[in-house]
């Protein structure tokens, strides 16, 4: 319905914003993409389906104000449906989609990234990104959520950065 409503488009004198020679529309852009999102978030008849995914887009984020995501709307559409899709699975499951999706490797830099070899280093951005920020955060919680301590009073650590090494 979407692409309904953009051929529809009737601006500059009836023509709309089509090529003059062709008269194909041009292909759809970021505000098409977000109009569209605005349309079914505010309107669709799978309300608890659309928060649910819009929470889990807030968590594992990736911004299409990164260049080459802000040209590849279908990326960054096919994305989102992660979390549409996803959103009353199981979150092991999304993670590994979101883990395997090309837009996440180009956000975090973990696109083409290979293992360490012959004195390489993988790229550690997403490994550390996915723990951080992702799942666990950086220290142990009580029930409570205050930070658990040692008996030295520091907070524990929930990864190391050989964890690290060996998730890159």
């Amino acid at each position: 319905e979407t692409m309904h409503d953009f051929n529809r488009n009737q601006t500059n004198g009836g023509t709309g914003n089509r090529d003059p020679v062709t008269q194909a529309y041009p292909r759809p852009g970021g505000p098409h993409r977000q109009a569209a999102w605005w349309k079914i978030a505010v309107s669709g008849p799978d309300q608890l389906r659309q928060r649910v995914a819009f929470a889990l887009s807030q968590i594992l984020v990736a911004s299409d104000q990164n260049g080459t995501i802000g040209q590849w709307q279908e990326g960054a559409a096919n994305y989102y449906d992660i979390f549409v899709n996803g959103a009353f699975a199981n979150f092991r499951t999304i993670l590994e989609e979101v883990t395997l999706s090309p837009i996440m490797g180009i956000y975090l830099s973990s696109l083409r990234n290979a293992k360490s070899a012959g004195g390489t280093t993988p790229d550690e951005n997403y490994a550390r990104e996915v723990m951080q920020l992702f799942t666990i955060g950086l220290n142990e919680l009580n029930p409570d959520g205050t930070l658990r301590l040692d008996p030295n009073g520091h907070p524990i650590p929930t990864y190391s950065q050989d964890t690290i090494v060996q998730t890159a």
